[in-house]
């Protein structure tokens, strides 16, 4: 009941094959699938709650400070007390200087021409708002020359 068009028998190598051997499938009976009933609304999603989220408190910048000199400082009491008040300061006097500063000094000589050169740099790169020169406090002091 074989046709000689069947495929197993057109597509076999051998000639050899009977066609009679091989076994017709058998039809079998399915059962119907049960229909699932088809989504008429699309279920609503909940909208997400923004949960509120603990921001690290911002770092706070330093203060800027003002930068001030106290030139011909001796003592530097000026510089002192600019520092108690908020300011970046600092006492300039020249090596020779016999008395001990109470603030933070620089030891700079501004007889000569680098010395001063030295200074006005020191000025610009501090990015200095006061510049304060005090008056010698006796007559030997070689600010007097200046």
């Amino acid at each position: 009941m074989h046709d000689n068009n069947d495929i197993l028998s057109i597509a076999s190598d051998s000639s050899d094959t009977n066609t009679d051997d091989v076994e017709t499938p058998r039809a079998e009976e399915v059962t119907q699938v049960e229909k699932v009933p088809q989504v008429e609304k699309v279920p609503q999603v909940e909208k997400a709650t923004q949960e509120r989220v603990r921001a690290t408190p911002p770092v706070e910048e330093p203060p800027v400070l003002l930068d001030a000199k106290e030139v011909f400082c001796g003592i530097a009491r000026l510089a002192r007390a600019l520092q108690e008040t908020g300011f970046k300061a600092e006492g300039i006097d020249w090596t020779g200087n016999k008395d001990k500063p109470v603030s933070r000094f620089c030891l700079l000589d501004l007889a000569p021409a680098w010395g001063q050169q030295m200074f006005w740099q020191k000025v610009i790169i501090d990015n200095t708002q006061l510049v304060s020169f005090v008056v010698p406090c006796h007559s030997d002091s070689t600010s007097i020359s200046m």
